[in-house]
């Protein structure tokens, strides 16, 4: 999972080094506190006491919508994107995505950026993006994972999820 909600109003994801990536999430849960200005100094500390080999992107809904892109030994803040990872898997997203963007609805972006980063994933193209897919996003309650998930795994399978406990089987 590259996604980890922290709370309601943030998460933090990651692209790079699982081991860094991992340490960083250990380290997160020792806070007292989920406080965003912790947050962002203790993630660039990782990043930078590791060479920069893990980004981190934080996703704050505390006093607006933010998001801050820790890469390259410091912190960028966007109020409407940002990006981690290989800029290969970003350009090819870009390509699936810009095209297909036919309006402003908001079901219809999720739709075409879901559409477009399964894309990616599923490419043999980019040896370091693949996995699965799991979205988290906004809603009145806040950041919430999107009840669907989907996995690549070499074969194509579909399954519908019901509400409560699911069995998803491997293999």
């Amino acid at each position: 999972l590259k996604t980890i909600i922290l709370n309601p109003n943030i998460s933090v994801s990651y692209a790079g080094g699982v081991d860094t990536a991992q340490k960083a999430i250990e380290e997160l849960y020792k806070l007292e506190n989920f406080e965003i200005g912790k947050i962002k100094s203790l993630l660039l500390k990782i990043h930078s006491e590791n060479d920069c080999e893990t980004d981190f992107l934080i996703a704050s809904l505390e006093n607006q919508p933010l998001l801050y892109k820790i890469s390259d030994n410091k912190i960028d803040v966007s109020n409407s994107f940002q990006w981690i990872g290989d800029i290969r898997g970003f350009n090819l997203f870009q390509k699936e995505y810009l095209p297909n963007l036919k309006s402003q609805d908001p079901k219809h972006i999720s739709t075409v950026h879901s559409n477009a980063f399964d894309k990616v994933i599923e490419s043999d193209q980019i040896e370091s993006v693949g996995g699965f897919h799991i979205t988290a996003h906004r809603t009145k309650f806040g950041i919430e994972y999107l009840f669907k998930m989907s996995l690549n795994m070499g074969r194509s399978e579909t399954m519908t999820l019901k509400q409560g406990t699911n069995i998803i089987p491997w293999g």
